[in-house]
């Protein structure tokens, strides 16, 4: 191989067969950063794409990885507009959130709190992260909401667990005959700890502070759990903290099944370059022949 063999310039088509193992590693890199290789419809090699798009796009996903590395926590004044943001979350990680729990008042901005609800100042903290600073007016936490990765952990275990152990019963016992097949994964689950947090927040401007002190926060505290039932002015907010790209374990995110595809690709090029030729030799074979066997041609040539 040529010493520069491995040196691409922008804009050149990459011949996957002439990279070695050892320079594999740095093949995908140049390739990522400045051609965009994609095998080509008949599996035999390699073509580039537009340069100019490739390197937009190129340092569009170079953004995105290093904001995606950073804990996110944003307030919205309505439930439609967390709800958009998570939605344009998923699709700009290429992730899918379900949701994991969801207590009762959250989302009823028409809840009424008891006078035995606790006020907050600051908080709460998830995952080593508060969500609201002290801002001088205190808060109550209507509800809260979790959503998990939608390959997170498996919910539905003990009842696989019973409807196995009950369909074991039923082949053992008399004329039990049950159709059954071999499941070779029982269940898309890989445990992801991946989870979006949102709480419905009620603050009540009317009762701020100007100082910071314990001895303030615990006297207003205490008025307002008196008057908390009365008609006060409260201002709704959903703080929602989304989890960084990292955080997704156990199977692959953001583009990575492509890379794997790609090098892929690469390892059983040199196969496809000489089975191929083979394979469509005996499609050919086989299409002019057919119609021989169809009409007997070889049963004739047996008989005379």
């Amino acid at each position: 191989m040529a010493e520069n063999s491995n040196r691409f310039q922008l804009g050149q088509a990459v011949d996957c067969q002439e990279v070695d193992v050892a320079n594999k590693k740095e093949a995908y890199v140049m390739t990522d950063s400045q051609v965009k290789v994609t095998i080509s419809p008949d599996g035999m090699g390699t073509e580039g794409t537009d340069v100019e798009n490739i390197s937009r796009e190129t340092e569009k996903n170079k953004v995105f990885r290093e904001s995606a590395e950073i804990q996110v926590v944003q307030t919205f004044e309505s439930l439609d507009a967390a709800a958009q943001a998570i939605t344009d979350f998923e699709e700009s990680t290429t992730s899918n959130f379900i949701v994991l729990e969801k207590q009762k008042n959250f989302g009823n901005e028409g809840f009424r709190p008891s006078s035995k609800v606790s006020i907050h100042w600051h908080g709460p903290q998830v995952r080593n992260v508060c969500l609201l600073e002290y801002t001088g007016v205190p808060f109550i936490i209507a509800g809260r909401k979790v959503l998990c990765c939608h390959l997170g952990q498996d919910l539905c275990l003990p009842q696989k667990k019973r409807y196995i152990q009950a369909t074991d019963q039923k082949k053992t016992a008399d004329h039990g005959y049950i159709k059954s097949r071999k499941i070779i994964q029982s269940t898309k689950k890989m445990d992801c700890p991946a989870k979006i947090y949102v709480y419905h927040i009620i603050r009540y401007p009317d009762f701020q502070i100007t100082r910071n002190t314990a001895w303030h926060k615990r006297m207003v505290s205490k008025k307002m759990n008196q008057e908390i039932t009365k008609d006060n002015k409260v201002l709704h907010s959903y703080v929602v903290q989304f989890p960084k790209l990292s955080e997704h374990g156990n199977h692959p995110i953001a583009g990575e099944l492509q890379v794997k595809r790609f090098w892929y690709h690469v390892r059983t090029q040199p196969v496809r370059r000489i089975y191929g030729p083979l394979q469509n030799l005996r499609n050919v074979f086989q299409r002019h022949t057919r119609p021989l066997i169809l009409h007997g041609y070889w049963d004739n040539k047996t008989q005379s």
